[in-house]
């Protein structure tokens, strides 16, 4: 799971949209894509929430990274200059 989204196990493209309050996280079936060129949104696999917030430090390179937070469960943050956009993740 990400975020409310059920992503079957595979190979996916990652999307965001981002707005300053909130970002969407699509997750697109075509994973070999070199940016969003060919972008085609009858392709997603869905959509979901990622929540804003302001790092306590700037990030000088874009880090998407994985934070555990127990055996199944964690936290997917993507990070750049002050912003941190994140969504928790579970697998089943």
């Amino acid at each position: 799971m990400i975020g409310d989204l059920q992503v079957p196990k595979g190979s996916y493209g990652v999307f965001t949209i981002p707005n300053e309050n909130e970002w969407t996280l699509v997750i697109n079936k075509v994973a070999k894509q070199w940016g969003a060129f060919k972008y085609d949104q009858a392709s997603d696999l869905g959509r979901t929430t990622m929540k804003v917030e302001t790092g306590e430090s700037p990030v000088e390179q874009f880090t998407i990274a994985i934070e555990k937070k127990g055996d199944k469960d964690g936290v997917l943050r993507m990070m750049w200059d002050t912003t941190v956009a994140s969504v928790p993740i579970m697998v089943h």
